[in-house]
């Protein structure tokens, strides 16, 4: 540090300004001591209070005093806006941005298919810069143009892209004036020179602590300059800056001459001559011995060797590590690591409240309102811990379990809270389910019916327009009915999101904007992915930021992490509108200004710590990185001078390494080879009651029925918003059931035998049923159509079929439950799709709209569906067999009867009897090796077919 004066601190780049501010103001007021309250202190940002008052009581337990009163330590904009009255009404945040939008709607001709919420970002950052630059688009459009014209160097003619340019910022801005004074309402930028200029509500006898840089605003230098002029306030300066505040006469800063200073000097000489001149005044002991350079695979390999460096600091002792890096998507994984490993990270970038749980759970209850409870969002939302609050949890999920279960993917229902509805009344109906269950899942859906009833006018007509305010209104009276509110208040990422929500509320209010749910949607998004939450942290030992945010940080080891093209330096956010020429002939800040500040910075890092860490990575995906030029130079320069590289291959060999990474250590042992699986099943977990198609199984493969019916690993079916095979087989045979038997949602059913006199009202009743069947999937999705009109075409065939069939046989039951135990280990259950009397008779009809069993697999025993049904339904079936309902025509197939079917039933049943006593007796049960079975199983993940040994 240089002192000039009392009024002046000029600051080296290795010194830790905070710390000298405070050792500055204990020494030039120790009289004072205790008392500071006439001290202000402004720092660029809050974030580094804490510390300044951790080392103002340090130094002030020097001089025996370890309490202190003040003094107030703020930032600029905070303390002159509590301090300095301005405009009643003043448009500051979403306010500033609702208005601009609400004008930029009166053009759309001037953007077009752009967005006007993306657009009113880029021409509130140039509007914010010509008025803080006191820049003004002068009295008329052309004077405008032709001030354009200038500045990007075109005298004759005209430019259509600029003549286009020049209009839409010139129309904007006095639309955006005119709309503000329409509202009576300053902007905020105007608001800030206003207070910025007053200087009679300061107190004569407050003195302030400034630490300048150079991003400040003319305003700003010239308010600083008059309390400086004045002996009020002490400025504290990187002597880099001094050249900044013209206002200031110092003695010249001596000139730092370490090997730093000469890589980067880069107001003279090339890099060669400054590589000649080091080697003639540097030797091996002025080599960069402090900084190493780690370039890793991919950003996995970087977060991983940060991770490791950071591990390896803190068992050395090191108390106070930084992370500094602009990739956030890399700042998290190093975090998750660092977590893993019980080490807390102070996030003080924080992150987009649109990656917080808390914002997803919001996102998918919007979505599921949108997509009329689509079962994905809805599930989703039911299984947060973010809703209803006052319902057991345990119970909740239970209820939501059965929803997705016994609704969503028995049922194949996707969406709509009515078709919940009418499936849970006919599966009561079908179970003669009389728990409360049904009740819950009823409550349940009218829960969520209700809360989403304050937007449920609005999302039907997503284009119709209504004001800002009304949407938010019934938004967050939506979150109130569902119980999101209440839990989000407790969460803290939840708090962050309603406060950003109740701001958009009360800026709504004032703005008075009319917009659609689409725009609306549109702003939400955009104000979640602008906005951050930083989570709250007790860490004292590793701090993670943004460049930008590491002005006054010194460290006791650093690691600067992300160091490639795309984030060191990065691409500065800038307005589209005027290019580099135009900003610096119209006196606004340029991006080439913008690569200063963040080249000091990184600078200034280099020498905030006696340890510092460089990391990349070279492959992104399929892109290839570019290292940092800033850091290239560094160690081409190292390398130069002293034939030695920069490059830390100890911490990129440790990456690879087993002993560097943090897992749970387990004796297991290796896996064995994979064998053909043949297990002996427990008797505890052997089931004492097995369906027809668990039967199947049993005789398809035993170890197929072991990991289904015994483990219950049988995998989730998909929910199919198209109709599948199987999905159109389960619609023909309820219209089916429809047709013969009573249902209560259907048309039907047909009671007198058909004939030839009757046999169009016959298919007029199945065509009624089929409609009513079908009629919701062909709502939903046009392709359903052709699914219906396949059955459809079959109608008059199965009429005929039946009214040949009745002849003889009668219709007794359909869709009919049955139990029979078979020995003492077992019973088989089922439902038969259909039931034939004929006197004493039985026939059991099985409908088959997809595949059916060969008479030689039902012969062989190899198909047990058929006889499975026999067994079931008792001595008087006489006959069993499918009815094949085949894409042209409707035939009976396969058909068993009499002695074949007596003798097949016994054989299948007393097989079925012999495999669960066996089993019993801890008979294993093998995997086959079936090439037609194996293709369809599900199980083939668990049994590793295809990793078995050649036996």
């Amino acid at each position: 540090m240089t002192k000039n004066n009392n009024n002046l601190l000029l600051l080296e780049l290795s010194d830790d300004p905070l710390r000298l501010i405070a050792r500055h103001i204990i020494e030039n007021f120790s009289d004072k001591l205790p008392d500071l309250t006439q001290l202000v202190i402004l720092l660029p940002e809050s974030g580094n209070n804490s510390r300044l008052r951790q080392y103002l009581l340090e130094e002030s337990g020097k001089k025996q005093w370890h309490a202190l009163l003040g003094p107030e330590i703020s930032t600029l904009k905070i303390w002159v806006k509590t301090n300095i009255p301005g405009p009643e009404k003043t448009a500051t945040g979403y306010l500033r941005e609702l208005i601009l939008v609400n004008a930029l709607l009166k053009y759309p001709h001037l953007y077009k298919e752009s967005s006007p919420w993306a657009l009113s970002d880029s021409l509130l950052h140039l509007f914010d810069e010509l008025t803080l630059y006191k820049l003004d688009p002068f009295s008329s459009e052309q004077d405008f143009t032709q001030s354009l014209q200038k500045a990007y160097g075109v005298f004759e003619g005209s430019l259509e892209s600029l003549n286009r340019e020049s209009k839409l910022v010139y129309t904007l801005w006095k639309a955006w004036h005119e709309q503000l004074a329409q509202e009576n309402i300053i902007d905020s930028a105007s608001e800030w020179i206003i207070r910025m200029s007053d200087f009679g509500a300061i107190n004569p006898d407050t003195h302030f602590y400034i630490i300048g840089n150079d991003n400040l605003l003319p305003v700003e230098k010239e308010w600083i300059k008059a309390l400086y002029d004045k002996k009020q306030l002490t400025l504290a300066l990187y002597k880099e800056h001094l050249s900044n505040f013209d206002f200031i006469s110092a003695e010249p800063a001596i000139e730092n001459n370490s090997l730093l200073s000469c890589v980067y000097d880069h107001t003279s000489d090339t890099l060669i001559d400054r590589t000649k001149k080091a080697k003639k005044e540097f030797d091996q002991s002025n080599a960069i011995k402090h900084i190493s350079i780690a370039t890793l695979n991919n950003a996995e390999s970087e977060a991983i060797a940060v991770d490791i460096q950071v591990r390896q600091w803190l068992l050395d002792g090191k108390k106070n590590i930084g992370i500094v890096t602009n990739d956030r998507r890399l700042g998290r994984r190093i975090r998750a690591l660092l977590e893993r490993a019980n080490i807390n990270v102070q996030d003080n970038a924080g992150w987009a409240l649109s990656t917080t749980r808390a914002a997803a759970v919001l996102e998918r209850w919007i979505q599921t309102m949108e997509e009329n409870f689509n079962y994905v969002p809805l599930l989703d939302v039911l299984k947060s811990p973010f809703i209803l609050s006052d319902w057991e949890y345990e119970k909740r999920i239970e209820l939501v379990y059965r929803l997705e279960q016994d609704v969503v993917q028995h049922g194949n229902i996707s969406g709509n809270l009515e078709r919940f509805r009418q499936y849970i009344k006919l599966r009561q109906k079908r179970l003669n389910n009389t728990s409360n269950i049904t009740d819950d899942l009823n409550k349940l859906l009218d829960l969520l019916e209700q809360a989403s009833t304050p937007l449920a006018k609005i999302l039907e007509n997503p284009s119709d327009n209504h004001k800002a305010t009304y949407i938010i209104d019934n938004l967050l009276e939506s979150l109130k009915r569902i119980g999101m509110y209440e839990l989000l208040e407790q969460d803290d990422a939840g708090c962050r999101l309603l406060q950003e929500l109740v701001l958009m509320q009360q800026s709504a209010k004032q703005a008075n904007i009319r917009i659609n749910w689409l725009q609306w949607r549109e702003w939400l998004g955009k104000t979640l992915e602008q906005y951050n939450f930083t989570p709250a942290s007790n860490s004292h030992y590793v701090q993670l930021a943004s460049l930008e945010q590491t002005g006054f940080f010194n460290f006791d080891a650093l690691i600067i992490a992300g160091a490639d093209t795309r984030h060191l330096p990065g691409t500065p956010d800038h307005t589209p509108f005027f290019n580099e020429n135009v900003y610096l002939q119209l006196g606004l800040p340029s991006r080439y200004q913008v690569f200063e500040k963040r080249f000091f910075l990184f600078r200034r890092l280099l020498e905030s710590a006696p340890l510092v860490l460089i990391t990349s990575h070279e492959e992104e995906g399929h892109d290839l990185l570019q290292l940092c030029s800033w850091v290239e130079i560094l160690n081409t320069f190292h390398e130069m001078v002293f034939d030695k590289s920069l490059a830390n291959n100890g911490l990129t060999a440790l990456v690879n390494s087993p002993d560097a990474q943090i897992f749970n250590k387990e004796d297991i042992p290796l896996p064995q080879p994979v064998k053909r699986p043949a297990v002996s099943v427990p008797i505890s977990i052997l089931p004492d009651t097995i369906s027809v198609t668990a039967h199947q199984h049993l005789i398809d493969c035993p170890y197929k029925f072991f990991v289904n019916y015994c483990l219950n690993l049988k995998p989730e079916e998909e929910v199919s918003e198209v109709l599948e095979k199987s999905d159109y087989g389960s619609k023909v045979h309820l219209c089916l059931q429809a047709f013969h038997s009573d249902l209560d949602d259907h048309p039907g059913p047909f009671s007198d035998k058909i004939t030839d006199n009757n046999r169009s009202d016959a298919i007029k009743m199945l065509e009624n049923i089929s409609f009513s069947v079908f009629r919701e999937d062909v709502e939903d999705n046009f392709e359903h159509r052709g699914w219906y009109n396949q059955w459809h075409s079959l109608i008059p065939a199965y009429i005929d079929w039946q009214k040949n069939h009745n002849t003889s046989w009668t219709v007794s039951e359909t869709e009919k439950n049955y139990l029979e135990p078979v020995s003492p280990h077992i019973k088989l259950k089922g439902r038969l799709d259909r039931v034939d009397i004929k006197e004493n008779e039985t026939t059991i009809i099985d409908y088959k709209t997809g595949q059916i069993a060969t008479k030689d697999e039902l012969q062989t025993g190899e198909s047990v569906q058929l006889p499975s049904y026999k067994i079931l339904s008792g001595d008087n079936t006489k006959e069993v067999a499918f009815l094949g309902i085949e894409t042209r025509k409707i035939s009976k197939k396969n058909a068993i009867a009499d002695d074949e079917l007596e003798t097949l039933t016994d054989s299948v049943n007393q097989r079925l009897v012999n495999i669960f006593s066996e089993l019993h007796k801890n008979q294993s049960m093998p995997a086959w090796s079936n090439e037609k079975i194996c293709g369809r199983c599900q199980a083939s993940g668990v049994c590793r077919n295809g990793g078995w040994p050649d036996e």
